[in-house]
C-alpha cells in the first residue's frame, strides 16, 4: 500500500475526547438537516494541519441553502487510527471549522492552527465552489448517510488501497463533492493525488 508523504502524518495526533457518531450509522448530525431547503452552493474544503513538521490537508464539504450554510467532514472515530479504525461521516449547522474535534482533523476549535479552512483549488485559480441547483437536502442528506453506511473504514490509504468500505477525509469530500455537483474537483496542494 502507498501512502501520501504529506499524508502519513495526519493520523499522528494525540488522542481526542470520545466521538457522538453513532456505531450504527457511522455519521452524526446529519439527519436533522434534511428538512432543509434545497443545496445551491457546495465548497470543497480544506485545513492545512502541521503534524511533526509535515503539512497534511484535512478535508470536507461546506454547502448553502435558504436555510443558512452546513458542513460535513470524516475521520477517524479513534484518533490516532490511521490504518483500518472505525470511521464517521459529522455534519453540522454552520460553516468550516468543524466543531468536533474529530470532524475538524484532532484540532479543538479556537485552538491556533485549528481554523484555516479555505476553499480547496483556489491557490492554483481553480477554487472548488459551485452555484446551481444541487436538488434537496433531503436527497443530499439521504447520499451523505449511505455514503457513510457503505464506508464505515477510516483508513488513510484508502485512496491506494481502494475498496472494502474503506475510505478517508479527502476520498469522501471527493465523492460527495462530484456527486452532487457534477464536477470533479481540484485537488489541493497537499492532498493525495491517488484521492482525486
Amino acid at each position: 500500500m502507498l501512502l501520501a508523504k504529506p499524508m502519513l502524518f495526519l493520523a499522528v495526533l494525540s488522542a481526542a475526547a470520545g466521538s457522538s457518531c453513532s456505531s450504527s450509522k457511522f455519521e452524526s448530525g446529519c439527519s436533522h438537516l434534511a428538512s432543509t431547503k434545497n443545496v445551491t452552493t457546495v465548497r470543497y474544503m480544506c485545513a492545512q494541519r502541521t503534524i511533526l513538521g509535515l503539512t497534511a490537508a484535512h478535508c470536507g464539504l461546506e454547502w448553502e441553502t435558504e436555510d443558512g450554510k452546513f458542513s460535513l467532514a470524516y475521520n477517524s472515530q479513534t484518533i490516532p487510527g490511521p490504518v483500518s479504525t472505525p470511521g464517521c461521516l459529522w455534519c453540522q449547522s454552520g460553516g468550516m471549522p468543524m466543531k468536533n474535534v474529530n470532524a475538524n482533523g484532532d484540532c479543538t476549535q479556537g485552538s491556533p492552527g485549528c481554523g484555516s479552512w479555505l476553499t480547496a483549488g483556489s491557490a492554483g485559480g481553480h477554487a472548488d465552489v459551485v452555484t446551481g441547483q444541487f436538488g434537496t437536502a433531503a436527497a443530499f442528506i439521504a447520499e451523505v448517510k449511505k455514503y457513510a453506511s457503505d464506508h464505515r473504514t477510516y483508513n488513510l490509504g484508502a485512496c491506494e488501497a481502494g475498496g472494502g468500505g474503506k475510505t478517508n477525509c479527502q476520498s469522501a469530500t471527493t465523492y460527495l463533492y462530484q456527486k452532487t455537483t457534477g464536477q470533479k474537483p481540484h485537488k489541493c496542494s497537499t492532498c493525495d493525488p491517488n484521492c482525486f
